[in-house]
């Protein structure tokens, strides 16, 4: 078997010469929520998230006759999630014909392995011009590019491609290899609407990663499709109290992101105990003795914890 890795916008597509060999899921389907917002041949986008497991980013899957072809990480920031605190769990594909083995009329789409019960329509020529090839010659002048706000903790816009309705543009705000921000101009602005530019869904609100800060003020250029656009660069200045925190919450995200996974894990087991039989004594003294068992073991994890983090404050 064969695997072929094309990579396309942290997309990474897969062409796979053998047929489905679906990824073990986490959990039913009925333990996610998930949107599939656009499916066309320019970009399938949406979000998903796995109610159960907080931490896990889902994986989006797209087979083409049975074929695994592209495929994404549900881990992307969109303002509307956000605002609805849902999290970062969106997810962005550009289709590359390149990864066609013949001529596409839809796709099926899989969520950690869970097939969505709606196969959608594509039509999309194996020969038709490749997205990858499109974007590289983009040229600063193809663009309109419009940044509202900057400041330490977010860089508010739009941007458009002039000559292509449907396409979404990434960006990037950067300094010398180092990205502080990025995402996809893909949200729907009213105002935009009401000025008629295309279909208003080309603003971004990308957060800031001031952990990466190495003092206080930095200077970025902002990259549209990987192109600089703006020929002065970006002041960004932040309080070194807030570098400082942003820099322990990132070093010690895992740790928190591990025990928080452990105590919802043990708090279902309890609760799948006690719904088992809610009137056997056996049962509730099962459950009781695991629960002690369980507050012994987190309240040891979490005593670690505190003298790492002592630890990084001397």
């Amino acid at each position: 078997m064969s695997i072929h890795l094309i990579h396309s916008h942290g997309n990474i597509m897969l062409k796979k010469f053998a047929h489905k060999a679906i990824r073990k899921g986490k959990g039913p389907l009925s333990d996610y929520k998930y949107s599939i917002d656009v499916v066309n041949a320019d970009i399938i986008s949406g979000w998903a998230k796995n109610e159960k497991l907080p931490n896990h980013n889902p994986v989006i899957d797209c087979y083409v006759d049975g074929i695994l072809t592209w495929q994404a990480k549900c881990d992307q920031f969109r303002q509307d999630l956000a605002t609805k605190g849902i999290g970062n769990f969106a997810f962005n594909i550009k289709p590359a014909p390149s990864a066609l083995q013949s001529d596409c009329e839809e796709v099926q789409l899989y969520l950690d392995g869970h097939p969505l019960e709606t196969t959608y329509n594509l039509n999309m020529s194996k020969n038709s011009s490749n997205v990858m090839d499109a974007v590289k010659e983009l040229t600063k002048n193809d663009i309109k590019c419009y940044v509202n706000s900057v400041t330490s903790g977010s860089i508010v816009g739009w941007a458009k491609n002039k000559n292509d309705d449907s396409e979404r543009l990434t960006i990037k705000l950067q300094s010398e290899g180092v990205v502080y921000a990025q995402g996809i101009a893909n949200e729907y602005r009213a105002d935009l609407e009401k000025n008629k530019i295309g279909d208003a869904c080309y603003s971004f609100n990308l957060p800031i990663d001031i952990s990466l800060f190495e003092q206080e003020t930095v200077y970025a250029d902002l990259l549209v499709n990987d192109i600089i656009y703006f020929d002065k660069k970006f002041k960004i200045e932040a309080d070194p109290k807030d570098i400082e925190k942003a820099k322990f919450l990132k070093k010690f995200a895992p740790e928190v992101a591990y025990i928080e996974e452990h105590v919802t894990m043990e708090l279902d087991s309890l609760k799948r105990i006690l719904l088992e039989s809610p009137d056997s004594g056996k049962n509730i003294q099962s459950a009781l003795n695991l629960a002690l068992s369980s507050i012994a073991e987190i309240n040891v994890r979490m005593r670690i914890l505190e003298s790492a983090m002592l630890k990084y404050l001397k």
